[in-house]
């Protein structure tokens, strides 16, 4: 079951960092489906401390082969092949445990540094939507539902008191 997409857009901004981090370093995990560590030097930051230009950096990336069977989730798993060959990621990071970890699977693989975030997010895609008014086609169906319900259960009620009756006499 996909997760919606305003859930991945708010977890992106409450991320405690917005980087692009050139990639030195991609250690793979075996077996897959698995957590592959990235290491690199943060080349942008859009979001957090400045100072972090240029420091050394790593977290982990939800990556796969190609028949792993997963399960359905929100995580956006990232090929090994590809994520190998990753020389820029941008990536949405929480501080975790004396280091970082993706918000919500908030990683995209780039060609290149940018000088503007290439996937930024905005409250206006964090926000849920709204569920609209149901029509008077929709109304009728639930009505009609409920009251198929009501009868089915009323009947089933009906006959299990006339049983009843019968084995007590």
């Amino acid at each position: 079951m996909a997760v919606p997409a305003h859930y991945h857009a708010r977890a992106a901004l409450e991320a405690d960092l917005h980087v692009q981090v050139e990639v030195d370093r991609v250690v793979l995990p075996s077996p897959t489906p698995g957590e592959a560590v990235v290491e690199g030097r943060v080349a942008r930051v859009f979001r957090g401390d400045p100072a972090l230009l240029s420091s050394r950096i790593s977290f982990e990336v939800s990556c796969l082969r190609d028949g792993d069977l997963v399960p359905p989730s929100g995580i956006d798993w990232k090929h090994v092949d590809t994520l190998a060959e990753a020389t820029v990621i941008e990536v949405y990071l929480n501080r975790w445990e004396g280091g970082y970890a993706v918000a919500f699977s908030q990683s995209y693989l780039l060609d290149a540094v940018t000088d503007a975030p290439r996937y930024p997010f905005t409250e206006e895609d964090a926000r849920e939507p709204a569920v609209p008014p149901m029509n008077w086609r929709e109304r009728l169906e639930l009505v009609a539902l409920v009251g198929g319900m009501i009868l089915f259960l009323g009947g089933g009620l009906a006959g299990f008191v006339y049983a009843f009756r019968a084995l007590l006499q």
